[in-house]
């Protein structure tokens, strides 16, 4: 089975429902919703979960109209994370696009052929756009002009925000979410992390070391993704 029908954390709390209403005890509950999903237990679904590469991992827990924020300090991964996960959209589920006020067109490309020579699947040529008028309601009317994206990369979250002449951030946010929902498009977003979160003394990051030139509903995203020191957490929005 190449996906869950949802994300695993909710999985889990249809275990726990399971536990409440029938009074099952929670690995019972658990083997029950994992035997509705093709595995013959929880442990069988869990592990096969974490063995995915964590593209995939991603993906799996991403659903039609989903936006994910995916965090992390400089040169943690986010942004080959992000590309990976537009190339394997491409493939398994259409078009895909990719706005960035960052990279350049080229630099794009040249991530995307490395990719195909390590063994991904083509991009399929996505729609690349690096135009400096980027923002939410740039990227809603290109996407209008390309109907059928499955997947957007944004990269990144706070570069929507640099410019007086745009709405702010989370204005734009609002926007993009209700555009993702009403399209069914998968939207991700690259994030900076604070400095400050190098002196927390935790071990990842969450939305609330997501840097914030100005304040924005971080409950419009539908799930996080964080990234530091080669570890992970995907965790759903607050």
């Amino acid at each position: 089975m190449d996906t869950l029908s949802t994300p695993i954390f909710r999985l889990k709390k249809r275990a726990h429902q399971l536990v409440r209403d029938e009074g099952l005890p929670l690995h019972r509950a658990l083997d029950r919703v994992a035997q509705h999903e093709g595995f013959r237990n929880w442990s069988l679904l869990a592990n096969r979960c974490k063995t995915d590469p964590l593209h995939i991992q991603v993906l799996n827990q991403m659903r039609p109209g989903h936006t994910l924020l995916v965090g992390g300090r400089p040169r943690q991964g986010k942004t080959k994370l992000g590309l990976k996960l537009v190339a394997r959209a491409a493939v398994a589920d259409g078009p895909v696009a990719v706005f960035s006020l960052d990279y350049t067109e080229d630099q794009i490309r040249a991530e995307f052929a490395h990719l195909w020579e390590s063994g991904d699947q083509s991009p399929r040529h996505p729609i690349i756009d690096v135009s400096d008028q980027i923002c939410a309601d740039h990227i809603v009317a290109r996407l209008q002009q390309a109907p059928g994206c499955s997947l957007v990369l944004i990269d990144y979250l706070q570069l929507l925000d640099q410019s007086r002449a745009t709405p702010p951030l989370d204005e734009q946010l609002q926007i993009l979410n209700q555009f993702a929902k009403s399209s069914g498009c998968k939207m991700v977003f690259l994030a900076q992390i604070d400095r400050d979160f190098e002196n927390s003394g935790k071990k990842l990051p969450d939305f609330g070391d997501v840097r914030q030139p100005n304040p924005c509903d971080f409950s419009r995203f539908d799930l996080g993704c964080f990234l530091h020191g080669g570890e992970v957490q995907i965790v759903p929005a607050p």
